[in-house]
């Protein structure tokens, strides 16, 4: 059986509400992400097979993560995905070096990682045309990102469109 993976962070209630109040300042340039659905990736899995996806999910078990901070600062528009996202920079250490250590768990069950460098970002809207001119002048406010878990979240495609379920989660050791 295969499965679409990845593992991610979950913004909390308030950062949800004011990535969606973005959004809205975004509409017409897309199709925006549901609510629901708004995360940070840390890695993306892709369609794996089952026994796979066990060996990655028991060695991500086997380690201690740290917490870490991300601040989310940028509004951009990638043109090979179509998506305008709120992006950031590694800065903390602990993200850059959890990073790391999670793409080399992924080497050890063949995975790909498909990304040459990471970049944290939350998907805003899908299917997007351009930035608007006044993008910057939208974000009144960075968003700093100290999330206490990481999840393994599951892709699951329903009639009403994609849902991203947590599967599994970790916490993250302050």
């Amino acid at each position: 059986m295969q499965i679409r993976l990845f593992l991610g962070l979950k913004p909390d209630l308030a950062q949800i509400q004011a990535l969606v109040a973005l959004q809205q300042q975004l509409a017409g340039t897309g199709r925006p992400v549901p609510a629901d659905n708004l995360h940070m990736t840390l890695f993306f899995l892709g369609t794996i097979e089952q026994n796979k996806a066990d060996i990655f999910v028991r060695a991500i078990d086997s380690q201690i993560w740290p917490s870490f901070s991300v601040t989310l600062d940028q509004l951009s528009g990638w043109q090979k995905p179509k998506i305008l996202c709120l992006a950031g920079s590694v800065s903390d250490e602990k993200l850059s070096s959890s990073v790391a250590n999670i793409r080399a768990i992924a080497k050890t069950v063949a995975l790909q990682d498909p990304f040459t460098t990471y970049t944290p970002h939350i998907t805003l809207m899908r299917k997007a045309i351009a930035l608007p001119d006044n993008s910057q002048q939208l974000l009144t406010e960075p968003l700093v990102i100290n999330p206490d878990s990481m999840h393994l979240f599951q892709s699951i495609s329903r009639e009403s469109g994609v849902e991203y379920q947590i599967i599994k989660s970790w916490p993250l050791r302050r």
